[in-house]
């Protein structure tokens, strides 16, 4: 075989393979549906209960889908641009502002925090611990949602944790505790010698062009942002969307962020490739690696992410008027970010939105509602109703009690029972620990299971009536 046979040959060869390996990329990079995402959205937006929210989609070099549905409190239309209070999200902001410290050299990762904040000598607390939620501080010894005086500052709420118990030993158990990332906050400032929020404008917003975000110590705060005017939010009673202004809590370095869909789009290209963004590289890869790398006693959770055994990384943030799931899928190489104006309900399933997203850029079937998602409390409601109804009936009828409960055994067990709901009202924020193992004051119990509250407190009211006029009656005629 000639050389001039040979040549051609192989060039035939080369091009048969390298036009396979681009269709073997093309089919495993399939463009995504985004109008059966808009259809899924819009459907959820229609049958669901929430006012406002906003979503974006991108992959690690674009934006590929942004959208707002519905409108805010002040009747302006929702769009990729509008401010939400993102909560929790703000802890993974956090955590990459230690980690450049940490690769500046400034922080190491296994000093104990007595170091920076000799305030919490003692208590074996290093950063990691910190990072990873593994600190022993928790809800159970440090009730920072039950508090209803908040402290003035960073230094005010790291001295109330001076001589709080550690639930269990530094580095033993993961517990979810925001004040953790309170004292992170405080590291930063301490390190870097800047305010924590002009460092996280400076070296993290900036770089990302995230010009519709800022940070504040206080929720108060959140609606005194010029450039940024945040709407009141929304909670739910009997199901039906209440404006509320957001309870006042000190929040910084744990929830103190506002943002959009398209500045968290940024956000999550800046994961998606790994700490670069453009021209400017953030923090290294491995500085990426070591935030997703859980430790050995709870492999969900890094530096302010919660991880799942497929490598995806997610969080969500919960406030009582605002809600944010974000999700990153890190083997199919997209980003989701939901935004909402709506805040934490026992009965809003907020991560089944981005559930749905998944499902379709992974080529399932979403899950639609069958029914308008507010049914469970419109049943709420009309059982309360009826339960107005029977204690009128019960009031008309009070005279027929001496005749039913002429046994002193029955009677009062009768009476034990109408007394429940009210024993089940007053146990409730004992009941929440267990379920969640958050502990909230009572106005923050409300608004996380408001349609209960009211039901519970409904019934109650009804019964105590019931039973003053049962013993104004009854023992009248004894």
């Amino acid at each position: 075989m000639s050389n001039r046979i040979l040549s051609r040959f192989f060039l035939i060869l080369f091009c048969v393979l390298t036009t396979s390996l681009l269709f073997s990329h093309a089919e495993t990079k399939q463009p995504i549906d985004l109008q059966k995402i808009d259809q899924y959205l819009q459907t959820k937006y229609e049958k669901g209960n929430i006012p406002g929210f906003a979503v974006a989609i991108v992959d690690s070099e674009a934006v590929l889908f942004s959208k707002g549905y519905g409108k805010n409190s002040d009747n302006q239309a929702i769009t990729e641009d509008t401010p939400f209070a993102i909560a929790s999200l703000s802890k993974a902001f956090t955590a990459l502002s230690v980690m450049q410290l940490v690769e500046a050299g400034e922080i190491n990762l296994d000093d104990d925090i007595g170091k920076y904040l000799p305030v919490l000598s003692g208590k074996g607390i290093t950063v990691r611990n910190l990072l990873n939620q593994t600190s022993g501080f928790s809800d159970i010894v440090f009730p920072e949602m039950k508090l209803y005086h908040q402290p003035e500052n960073l230094d005010e709420a790291i001295n109330r944790l001076k001589d709080v118990p550690l639930a269990t030993k530094p580095g033993e158990k993961y517990r979810y505790h925001n004040p953790n990332y309170t004292i992170l906050a405080k590291l930063v400032e301490i390190v870097s010698g800047e305010n924590f929020s002009d460092y996280l404008h400076q070296h993290i917003f900036q770089p990302l062009h995230m010009n519709h975000t800022a940070d504040r110590a206080f929720t108060d705060n959140f609606y005194q942002i010029d450039h940024l005017p945040l709407p009141q939010g929304y909670n739910f009673i009997l199901g039906y969307p209440v404006q509320l202004k957001e309870p006042e809590w000190f929040v910084e370095g744990s929830a103190g962020m506002l943002s959009s869909a398209a500045d968290m789009a940024n956000w999550m290209k800046l994961f998606l490739n790994e700490g670069v963004y453009g021209s400017d590289t953030l923090l290294s890869r491995a500085g990426i690696q070591q935030m997703l790398t859980p430790p050995a006693t709870n492999p969900y959770y890094g530096m302010g992410w919660a991880l799942q055994p497929n490598g995806d990384i997610s969080h969500n943030g919960m406030l009582w008027t605002s809600q944010s799931e974000l999700l990153i899928l890190k083997e199919k190489g997209y980003g989701i970010i939901v935004l909402f104006n709506s805040g934490l309900n026992i009965f809003e399933n907020y991560n089944s939105f981005i559930t749905g997203i998944s499902d379709i850029l992974h080529e399932r079937e979403p899950a639609t509602p069958s029914f308008p998602t507010y049914w469970p409390e419109l049943l709420i409601a009309l059982f309360l109703l009826l339960s107005v109804c029977l204690s009128l009936r019960q009031h008309k009828r009070i005279d027929k009690w001496e005749r039913r409960y002429q046994s002193k055994f029955r009677f009062w067990l009768r009476i034990t029972g109408m007394l429940i709901p009210l024993i089940l009202l007053l146990l409730l924020p004992q009941t929440v620990p267990f379920l969640s193992g958050r502990v909230l004051n009572w106005e923050r119990t409300f608004w996380t299971m408001s349609s209960i509250v009211v039901l519970l407190g409904g019934v109650s009211l009804l019964n105590i009536g019931l039973i003053a006029k049962i013993f104004s009656v009854v023992f009248k005629k004894r």
